[in-house]
């Protein structure tokens, strides 16, 4: 909110949005938007990591998207893919109305590296063929039924919440499989050698990992390694391994064990600050303040 109430979406510099949706625990957010609520009536051109589905369910909308514009009525849809720029703005007196779906492609894929992950999304993340789709009829139902789900909250709702995206994600792959077979496939060797890092990312996270013994694994130059690492995974060694270091973290304070400090140095930070900093970046609050929800929450 700006301080005439309406509603904004913070950028940076190269237009980002800063803003995070959801949290590490759960790559997901639900939104119902109101074009009229945002300052200059719609929403400004910004781009995230995350897909997004944007459903019109009143009024007609204008989207901006990468390189074409969309005029969408109620009942129409569209799948933003990751790092494509777009805005949204009314079109036509009736307000619009929107349904967002915003979700980290890990929340479908599980971890860097896997099947789905290398053979499935990340050609399709990579592809400007499919940097917007128009979502039929099974795809915004899945929206739907997923905003009536978090509406509810009922058991185990976050898994068939998880269910119905991964369904409609598979009906999309699908139907443009053919676009995405035309991308080269990655060789077997590259896949062993993301592998072997992966692995031992994974398994000495604990530990100070210098990049000369990263090279090494990969049997690269240091610059090589990472290069390599970052092509294969759209993420930096570091970032990969300090979101990794902080879900193990995440985990530890679940059990609640060990003190904050005790944590930090055991999945690899140096101190609690930097540990308390990293999982500020990705859950948006403190370490202590998490463990204050989970002790004043429902049993």
């Amino acid at each position: 909110m700006n301080r005439r109430g309406m509603r904004t979406v913070e950028v940076d510099e190269n237009r980002r949005e800063l803003s995070p949706h959801g949290t590490l625990m759960l790559p997901l957010q639900i939104n119902h938007d109101d074009l009229s609520a945002f300052l200059g009536g719609g929403i400004i051109c910004h781009w995230h990591e995350e897909l997004e589905f944007s459903i019109v369910l009143q009024g007609t909308a204008r989207y901006v998207l990468g390189k074409g514009v969309y005029i969408l009525s109620p009942g129409d849809g569209v799948l933003i893919n990751s790092n494509v720029p777009h805005a949204i703005f009314p079109c036509g007196a009736e307000p619009a109305q929107l349904l967002t779906v915003i979700v980290h492609p890990a929340f479908l894929y599980g971890f860097q590296g896997s099947a789905i992950e290398s053979g499935l999304l990340r050609p399709f993340l990579g592809s400007t063929r499919l940097s917007v789709v128009r979502l039929e009829e099974e795809e915004t139902q899945a929206c739907r039924s997923l905003a009536q789900l978090e509406a509810r909250q009922a058991f185990a709702w976050e898994l068939e919440a998880k269910s119905l995206l991964c369904h409609a994600v598979y009906a999309l792959l699908l139907r443009h499989q053919h676009e995405l077979r035309r991308g080269r496939p990655y060789a077997g060797a590259d896949l062993q050698r993301l592998h072997a890092l992966l692995r031992a990312l994974n398994d000495r996270y604990g530990e100070p990992l210098a990049l000369e013994e990263m090279a090494r694994i990969a049997g690269l130059s240091r610059e090589s390694c990472c290069r390599f690492f970052k092509r294969m995974t759209g993420e930096t060694l570091s970032q990969y391994l300090e979101e990794y270091r902080v879900a193990q973290g995440l985990a530890l304070l679940q059990q609640g064990e060990m003190s904050v400090t005790e944590i930090a140095l055991h999945c690899g930070f140096s101190n609690a600050g930097r540990f308390s900093a990293a999982f500020c970046r990705r859950m948006h609050c403190t370490p202590r303040e998490f463990l204050s929800r989970c002790r004043s929450g429902p049993a």
